[in-house]
């Protein structure tokens, strides 16, 4: 069973490390944050089903961090790319729209590796990167 709601066991091992060495930086954490309206099914079903259907398809943030003046949120991932890039933008346009937040949002990716360009594109959107 996961430590972390639907972590997978190489992402349990990089957010420990993380944790590790910057938990103390942070009041609490929040895991698996359904953003988003998901996806009903088509057709005809019963509304309690498309309900549930919908709950299950939206998106999910890994972690969120919080600090006294900030919101971090964090995709982790081995051998981060375009594609945690494109999760972390779309979580934070649905962050904000679900959760309306106060304090300003940090985007952060937890990972073991990147490639020059990408790392290039975490800078140019003010991505954060820790690499553990």
């Amino acid at each position: 069973m996961p430590k972390y709601t639907h972590m997978l066991a190489e992402e349990e091992e990089l957010w420990d490390k993380f944790l590790a060495t910057h938990e103390k930086e942070y009041l609490f954490f929040e895991y698996d944050i359904h953003v988003g309206e998901g996806t009903p099914p088509p057709g005809e079903y019963p509304e309690e089903y498309k309900k549930m259907v919908s709950a299950l398809s939206t998106k999910r943030i890994d972690a969120i961090g919080h600090t006294e003046t900030e919101i971090h949120i964090f995709e982790i991932r081995p051998h981060a790319g375009l594609p945690s890039l494109g999760a972390l933008l779309g979580y934070n346009s649905l962050y904000a729209k679900k959760f309306k937040p106060t304090k300003p949002v940090t985007l952060n990716i937890v990972t073991d590796s990147v490639s020059p360009d990408d790392e290039k594109l975490f800078a140019e959107n003010k991505i954060r990167i820790f690499i553990v």
